[in-house]
């Protein structure tokens, strides 16, 4: 060892033109190895929590799968269009009482198949959807776009029912609406779950409307209220759909062509394309990817699997950054090996290249979910409440002045906001009409007073979540 310090070898200006020369070769042929192993070396690897066989679950055929009944419903309903835009239906939705269109009653008369179609699935026990063995992000759900038209059709046909007097056949159509909803999620995917939430938002909404009618007695509106429970407490939960989404990041990731899939500008097509995508895979190889944003996934889901299925007031205090959330670790329980810090973990989401790769890939995971679920059981709280408090007014002959008067004949305890950051109760107010409101804070977390009139796409998040609470008088018209 002296005689090496001391002979220089170790000095580049006393290497010979041969040793340049090797060096001048080696040097690129190493430097690869040598950053993504830096890369990979910034992110220790976590075991994945959870056993991959028990999330697939296996396949069915397809006279047992929901999709292919909500298939034929919806191709149905393309058939009887008949120049009606989504536009028209929610037009008629919310103006329901005031500006009801009566060409609609021939238009949803000519849709029955369809609602029979779409009804019939609902009571299915299974419904499939593609297998978390090869989805990935470009896998298309047919079946999932077509939902949201489906619910606002039997929405629709619903207010044809209540303006009859039909009541049970309405309430047929909004329990079609919880069933959708319940399967529309089944594929364990974000966007699924998301388009869930879209569906379960219209039988919320078609629900109050429905409950409003003072036909319908104080134990009717019981069993209306312990069927939307059962419907909300079959919800897939938050955990699951992580570990969804986990598996089908690895599958996009394993594609040929996921530098594209995950970084569209780099798409430059032409037939120069395929030498290209080798080139691509390579630079990004020598950075740690995708092996990186796998790992990084992975500590996400070790760091969130025990807290995010658990109410906002319950879990331990996180940092949320704009995609995703990081809550601290429990002092008392032992880390898993190789488990990042919350603040390690924060670094390396904004420091790393793969918070672009999360970004695109997991657009609809993270916060997205996360908060689109909090408004979820915000909405089924306040729907909660809204019945409760239609049940005291058939037996009383007025709503309720305050929540507390619900407690304990019809509500157990005053339900907690589970929007508020504060673990406040969920408000409510008689006015001096007779009416009443109840609400959530909603998604901004600011209370607008009860401010819950939606009439505009933005207001789901500048706006209060919950419902107006009136009674009504229902037109008289011929039954369908």
């Amino acid at each position: 060892m002296q005689s090496f310090f001391r002979r220089g070898w170790w000095k580049p200006w006393n290497w010979s033109t041969r040793t340049w020369v090797l060096a001048i070769v080696i040097a690129p042929l190493i430097s690869p190895l040598v950053t993504r192993w830096f890369c990979l070396w910034q992110v220790p690897d976590v075991a994945l929590p959870f056993d991959v066989n028990s999330v697939i679950r296996p396949a069915i055929t397809a006279d047992q799968d929901a999709f292919v009944r909500y298939l034929s419903a919806a191709q149905s309903a393309g058939r009887q269009s008949g120049g009606w835009s989504e536009v028209s239906m929610r037009h008629a939705v919310d103006h329901y009482g005031s500006d009801w269109d009566d060409r609609l009653d021939q238009w949803l008369i000519g849709n029955a198949q369809a609602l029979a179609e779409y009804r019939a699935a609902g009571e299915m026990e299974q419904a499939g959807g593609p297998s978390l063995k090869t989805a990935d992000f470009t896998t298309i759900l047919t079946v999932h776009n077509d939902f949201r038209n489906l619910a606002r059709l039997a929405a629709t046909e619903a207010i044809r029912f209540e303006r009859s007097g039909n009541l049970e056949a309405a309430w047929q159509m909004h329990r079609a609406n919880l069933n959708c909803a319940r399967h529309a999620e089944k594929p364990g995917f974000a966007i699924c779950g998301l388009i869930s939430i879209v569906v379960r938002s219209f039988a919320c909404h078609g629900i109050k409307r429905w409950a409003e009618d003072p036909l319908l007695s104080a134990d009717r509106l019981q069993q209306a209220r312990s069927e939307v429970s059962m419907s909300f407490s079959q919800r897939t939960s938050l955990v699951d759909i992580a570990k969804a989404e986990y598996l089908t990041l690895k599958n996009t990731l394993s594609r040929h062509d996921a530098p594209n899939q995950l970084y569209p500008n780099w798409n430059v097509g032409g037939s120069s394309e395929p030498l290209l995508l080798v080139g691509k895979r390579f630079l990004l190889w020598s950075v740690g990817q995708p092996e990186l944003t796998l790992r990084i996934a992975r500590q996400l889901l070790v760091n969130n699997a025990d807290q995010i299925d658990k109410p906002r007031r319950f879990r331990r205090k996180a940092v949320r950054t704009k995609e995703q959330t990081v809550f601290e670790l429990d002092p008392n329980a032992r880390r898993t090996w190789g488990q990042l810090d919350p603040a390690a973990l924060n670094r390396t989401l904004e420091a790393t290249v793969s918070k672009h790769w999360l970004k695109n890939a997991s657009i609809y995971s993270g916060n997205y979910m996360d908060v689109s679920r909090q408004q979820d059981d915000a909405r089924h709280a306040a729907l909660d409440v809204a019945l409760a408090s239609q049940q005291y007014q058939r037996i009383h002959g007025e709503f309720p002045e305050s929540i507390d008067q619900l407690v304990p004949k019809f509500l157990d305890s005053v339900p907690i906001d589970p929007m508020d950051a504060a673990s406040t109760p969920l408000r409510y107010r008689r006015e001096s009409d007779g009416t009443a409101v109840v609400w959530s804070v909603g998604i901004d977390g600011i209370d607008d007073g009860g401010d819950v009139e939606l009439k505009d796409v933005k207001d789901v998040i500048d706006k209060d979540t919950g419902y107006r609470i009136r009674l009504k008088r229902r037109p008289q018209t011929e039954s369908p």
